[in-house]
């Protein structure tokens, strides 16, 4: 163990020499795999393995997925190099390397290879050659003139899928690496499985990137850790790299508001301005959310009406249902009276038919009163279905009634929350229109 720039590593050359002659092959192995995590995947201090990476690498072999945590380092340097206009990247430059091969250099469509399970998109890139004569002097000027037909937004192996894209209460997915915590919006960069890319709403995004030293970074690792207890998906849908109006003006007034300078910081990131301020985002997000709860409660509304008709004609059925089953009772009710006294009179006169005569008009009597019992339960039945479809119709235009209520209340706090926005923003201005009076 070492101790270099207040980092506790181990020196290559002593895991070398471990790994070349240890007498387990499987621990060999090992070895091997661990090197590369520290060396190549995690390269933070050259030639040596920073102990993280040591019990990153022990913690593999419960199962866990590495590459939320790749992701997280690898966004975590890129963030620290576009801060400072300068550094080094503490990643993985051969992945950084193939995502930038797919990306801006057009290459050989192979749809078939999404459907592949033997395709490694890695072992592919590592059978072709790199570009010949690529300087740095050359990069730079790939990065300061690209075009949007240069780029290649989907990788050939990628499939449509659905997409994670935020975790607890967050718009926005957390990552944490082996010496900090970012946030990654996979929302910006739908173009890469061929979908819609529109602007999504991202605050706090910004503010979110922490390291695991200070006070308080312990509760912002048990935050993170829950809300991946709770993610969201979307499916996504194809549409052929489309951008939404509002994302197109965004994206360019972030191009257009970058200084590129080409004699102290040649190399710039053509995104390297923040997001437009908290402010200006809220109100943005509080306009979105307005227009949808406008158009929710207006289908509300709709649903409502729609629910009031049903209702009204399932009970005009009912009514209709339980006049008609009044009238066969009463039926039934007059035939049992009619069957009574006609018992009477055979059984006070016992003249006039013979045996079988009455037999013959009794049986078709009880036949008349089976039909009319019959049709006195189906119309029953029926009356009781209806009674029970006007129940539940009656459930649904009370659940709607308080969804339409609830609706409204919230437009109503959308709008109160607004009016605060535009006074705070109006003072924002007069306070700025101050300051430069005062300037």
């Amino acid at each position: 163990m070492k101790k270099k720039n207040e980092t506790i590593c181990i020196p290559w050359s002593s895991l070398r020499d471990l790994t070349l002659n240890h007498p387990d092959m499987l621990k060999r192995v090992n070895l091997f795999a661990l090197a590369i995590y520290g060396l190549v995947i995690f390269p933070k201090i050259l030639g040596h393995l920073e102990v993280a990476v040591v019990d990153f690498f022990e913690r593999l072999k419960q199962g866990i997925n590495p590459v939320p945590t790749i992701l997280a380092e690898t966004f975590r340097s890129l963030s620290s190099c576009r801060r400072k206009g300068e550094g080094r990247f503490i990643g993985c430059a051969q992945l950084l390397n193939v995502w930038i091969l797919s990306h801006f250099w057009k290459v050989e469509r192979t749809p078939f290879h999404m459907f592949s399970k033997t395709f490694s998109p890695l072992e592919a890139f590592l059978k072709k050659e790199w570009p010949k004569e690529v300087t740095e002097q050359h990069w730079v000027s790939v990065f300061q003139n690209l075009r949007a037909e240069d780029i290649t937004w989907r990788a050939p192996w990628i499939r449509p899928s659905v997409l994670l894209y935020k975790c607890g209460s967050q718009d926005w997915v957390p990552l944490l690496g082996l010496w900090g915590g970012v946030g990654y919006a996979p929302l910006l960069v739908q173009r890469q499985f061929s979908s819609r890319q529109f602007l999504p709403a991202t605050g706090g995004l910004t503010q979110f990137e922490f390291a695991f030293t200070g006070e308080g970074y312990m509760k912002r690792v048990r935050d993170t850790a829950k809300s991946w207890k709770e993610i969201h998906f979307m499916e996504l849908a194809l549409y052929a790299d489309t951008l939404t109006q509002d994302y197109n003006v965004w994206r360019k007034q972030r191009v257009n508001s970058q200084q590129i300078s080409t004699t102290n910081h040649p190399i710039q990131n053509p995104f390297s301005k923040e997001m437009p301020s908290e402010l200006e985002m809220a109100r943005q997000e509080f306009e979105q959310e307005k227009a949808k709860m406008s158009r929710d409660l207006s289908a509300l509304q709709e649903e409502n009406c729609q629910l009031k008709i049903e209702i009204q004609v399932e009970r005009s059925r009912t009514e209709k249902v339980q006049r008609e089953a009044e009238i066969v009772r009463n039926d039934l009710r007059d035939l049992h009276l009619e069957n009574k006294k006609l018992r009477n009179t055979i059984k006070n006169s016992g003249l006039g038919k013979s045996t079988a005569e009455w037999k013959e008009e009794i049986s078709n009597i009880k036949g008349g009163m089976e039909f009319w019992k019959g049709k006195a339960k189906k119309e029953e039945e029926k009356a009781a279905r209806a009674l029970i479809e006007l129940r539940r119709k009656n459930a649904e235009y009370e659940i709607a009634t308080a969804e339409l209520a609830k609706s409204q209340s919230e437009h109503q706090e959308l709008k109160r929350k607004t009016r605060d926005l535009e006074n705070m923003l109006q003072s924002h201005q007069q306070q700025l229109e101050g300051s430069r009076r005062k300037e």
